[in-house]
């Protein structure tokens, strides 16, 4: 008794949780923005291993304070295994926390320029009758077009998870009006303040580019546009950015009647394509706006 007593005194101090009669300091896992937006996704649904699921849910609640133990007794699993779910999280390894480690001698999963081709893929059209992109028809269209040797949809999936960083895909959108087109000026204080540019977004996970660019016009102008065909795209890397953009511009309809308000930018207005290389536009679309001006787009 005299034994328990000191070393109660002695931890009395920390915070501990024991199980088991094990004890873990309570972690204070902190969940970034975009990996809290990951875990509600893969908890709101889809077909997803249970595993990664109750993975998804631990780090949740361990982000809301919970402790190890109750975690533990919720998701039914052993507290080690919650404390190391979140260690590694906290270690800065998010998929290790959530998808499992590949066995000894195993193979890369897809080499970056596989991984590069397979994203430039989804950046387009899904094939015909299909309303996005999935997982299985990733897969699918990948070896039909001999983007990659023989890969299962698991395959895809934790390449794509360990890998969306690398491309970053944005759409903006050509809305022409009495044969003038729309263009935004960027806020100031912001990145690249009072730049100019068209109106559009990024791409989100499970948006084609065309749903991304119609809700970035509604959240942006708060109209509704339909969306028309492929102008131009390119790639350009900022020097603040860590990894390459995607930028695909498509033009796009709105009603002659529709009021636009601007809930983005510093203001906009209507320019003839003539003089577009007047306005300090960012410097991805400085192409695009030469050969407006130049009529090489009509």
């Amino acid at each position: 008794m005299e034994t328990l007593f000191i070393r109660t005194r002695a931890l009395a101090g920390f915070r501990f949780e024991t199980v088991n009669m094990r004890p873990y300091r309570r972690l204070g896992v902190q969940l970034t923005q975009q990996d809290r937006e990951k875990s509600d996704g893969l908890l709101s649904g889809g077909r997803q291993p249970t595993r990664v699921v109750l993975r998804a849910l631990a780090l949740a609640q361990l982000h809301d304070g919970k402790g190890v133990s109750e975690v533990a007794a919720h998701v039914r699993w052993a507290s080690k295994t919650v404390h190391d779910i979140g260690r590694r999280y906290q270690d800065g390894d998010g998929d290790r926390a959530l998808y499992d480690k590949q066995g000894p001698g195993a193979a890369e999963l897809l080499d970056r320029s596989q991984i590069q081709r397979i994203l430039a893929m989804v950046c387009s059209a899904p094939p015909g009758g299909r309303a996005r992109w999935t997982v299985r028809l990733v897969a699918e269209e990948a070896m039909q077009r001999k983007r990659v040797p023989q890969v299962g949809r698991e395959t895809m999936r934790v390449a794509h998870a360990q890998n969306t960083h690398l491309m970053q895909t944005v759409v903006a959108a050509l809305i022409s009006r009495d044969s003038k087109l729309l263009i935004c000026q960027r806020r100031r204080g912001g990145s690249h303040a009072l730049r100019w540019e068209f109106p559009g977004g990024k791409v989100e996970a499970g948006e084609s580019p065309a749903e991304a660019l119609a809700r970035e016009l509604r959240e942006e102008l708060g109209v509704a546009a339909t969306i028309g065909t492929e102008v131009y795209r390119t790639r350009h890397r900022y020097g603040e950015l860590r990894d390459e953009l995607i930028l695909i511009f498509y033009w796009a309809k709105i009603d002659d009647s529709a009021l636009l308000r601007n809930l983005a930018f510093e203001r906009f207005e209507w320019a003839a394509p003539s003089v577009l290389p007047q306005y300090n536009f960012l410097p991805a679309d400085k192409e695009l706006i030469n050969m407006l001006a130049s009529r090489s787009i009509p």
